[in-house]
């Protein structure tokens, strides 16, 4: 089973992203989605939420878009000291992209974190894998700690699956 931390955690819940005045606790779950993945495809990989926010590269309040956004490919050194190569970010509104993620995730040494939209117009990042008795991708949400088998089964707390980014794991 994955590791499951939260955003909320006293521990990093203030630790502010990279050259931005967001906290992980308010804008920080892409950060722990993506410590989750490193975990479980590294598990003698020790990452804290903390430490991704300080190392990784994310926009500044005078980016166009908004602050706090990763730069995806401007963090492909940083990803590879934690033993995981971005494989890539897409955007998309396509439940069957779902179904992509499912087969990328078979061979277990990929995971996936997805974009979705929130009743409220909001993004919010969720980390999947395949995993339990049914071997289907499980989404784990670093807000409230809720695992589902899919993003829309939140009680209707996201509306779609809006776009999702692939790591793999790097052999030796």
């Amino acid at each position: 089973m994955p590791i499951r931390i939260g955003q909320q955690d006293p521990r990093w819940a203030n630790v502010k992203l990279k050259n931005s005045t967001l906290t992980i606790k308010n804008h920080g779950c892409l950060i722990v989605s993506l410590c989750m993945g490193i975990s479980k495809l590294n598990p003698r990989t020790e990452i804290r939420p903390n430490d991704l926010a300080r190392l990784l590269k994310f926009t500044d309040a005078n980016h166009p878009y908004g602050e706090g956004l990763l730069i995806w490919g401007d963090n492909a050194e940083q990803f590879k000291q934690f033993g995981i190569e971005f494989v890539g970010r897409y955007m998309t509104a396509n439940e069957d992209d779902f179904d992509n993620i499912d087969r990328m995730s078979e061979s277990g040494d990929h995971f996936a974190v997805i974009e979705v939209l929130t009743k409220t117009g909001g993004r919010h990042w969720l980390f999947v894998w395949k995993w339990g008795w049914m071997n289907k991708p499980v989404c784990f949400d670093p807000w409230d700690g809720k695992v589902t088998y899919n993003p829309y089964g939140f009680k209707g707390k996201y509306v779609r699956m809006t776009g999702y980014a692939v790591f793999r794991k790097l052999t030796a």
